[in-house]
């Protein structure tokens, strides 16, 4: 049953570790491959062959391959529209350097938790589980609360209650990992509680998750309305604008009219009538714009009255 377990440990930490470097390089970089079973089979033979070599219990060989893999993933299963394999095979292999002093941040806690509750005897067993699953909630937090925010670009901020929300989960999470702690003092093997950490652990990952997409659809859909709005005002100044230059198109037309009316009176030797004319159309023109001024001083009286 121990030996399971450790299996079940490992396999849990590189899961882990794989979904969070899958998911960065999917939202920083663009895909090689357009066929998506590409990317599921290659997550499931890393995290099945990390598993093997967690099982060696050797961290400096853990680091290395974990090393080697991210890289070559990175330049062969990505790119960037300004292609450069270097940097982007650098940033993702100090994510995985990241992730590892997470992980130690989160062993050094569970000592200092150990020390304070004075728990001494931890089953080895127990103990190696309990190291996965604190150094993976650290992990977890840290990377989708400061790590993500600063690797990856992205246009979206962090809201504030994405910020209580972590820190909610986080203190759930801790208190209730503390609670399970009570029941591996004095060598006792808790199966169960074991098995819940890893719930817990799994739990977090898919939480954070899911509140930091609902914080993004929630910022994207705001800025949706606000460009719709912006668009309906656009419009608005559009179809404005087209009134007045149908309305400019009508009097210039109205005025050729009047011009080659003129013209042909002048050209028929009626001088009189086409002066008459014209005057006619001044006083017209002249009392249009008259009325127009008292319109609008009408308006404004109105509105201060």
């Amino acid at each position: 049953m121990n030996t399971i377990l450790l299996v079940l440990c490992n396999a849990l930490s590189c899961f882990i570790i794989s979904t969070i470097l899958f998911q960065f390089m999917n939202g920083k970089y663009k895909k090689s491959s357009q066929n998506r079973y590409v990317y599921i089979v290659i997550e499931t033979v890393t995290v099945i062959f990390t598993t093997c070599i967690n099982m060696l219990n050797h961290s400096i060989l853990n680091l290395v391959v974990w090393g080697v893999l991210t890289g070559i993933i990175a330049y062969a299963l990505y790119y960037e529209d300004m292609d450069k394999p270097l940097r982007r095979i650098i940033e993702c292999e100090a994510l995985v350097f990241c992730m590892s002093v997470c992980e130690s941040l989160g062993v050094i806690l569970l000592q200092c938790i150990l020390q304070a509750a004075d728990i001494k005897n931890v089953n080895e067993t127990m103990l190696y589980c309990l190291e996965v699953t604190f150094s993976k909630v650290i992990l977890i937090f840290l990377y989708y609360t400061f790590i993500n925010r600063f690797v990856k670009k992205s246009d979206v901020p962090y809201a504030k209650t994405r910020y209580i929300m972590y820190g909610m989960i986080l203190l759930y999470s801790l208190i209730n990992m503390g609670v399970i702690v009570e029941n591996f003092k004095n060598g006792e093997e808790n199966y169960l509680c074991a098995v819940n950490m890893g719930c817990i652990v799994l739990a977090d990952l898919y939480l954070l998750y899911f509140v930091k997409m609902a914080d993004e659809k929630n910022y994207y859909e705001k800025r949706l309305i606000a460009l719709e709005q912006q668009a309906k005002v656009q419009y608005e100044y559009y179809l404005t604008q087209t009134k007045k230059y149908d309305q400019t198109v009508q009097i210039l037309h109205d005025v050729n009219k009047h011009i080659k009316a003129i013209e042909g009176l002048y050209g028929a030797e009626q001088g009189n009538t086409a002066g008459e004319y014209a005057a006619e159309d001044q006083r017209a023109v002249e009392a249009a714009h008259s009325g127009s001024i008292h319109r609008k001083s009408d308006l404004e009286h109105s509105s201060y009255g």
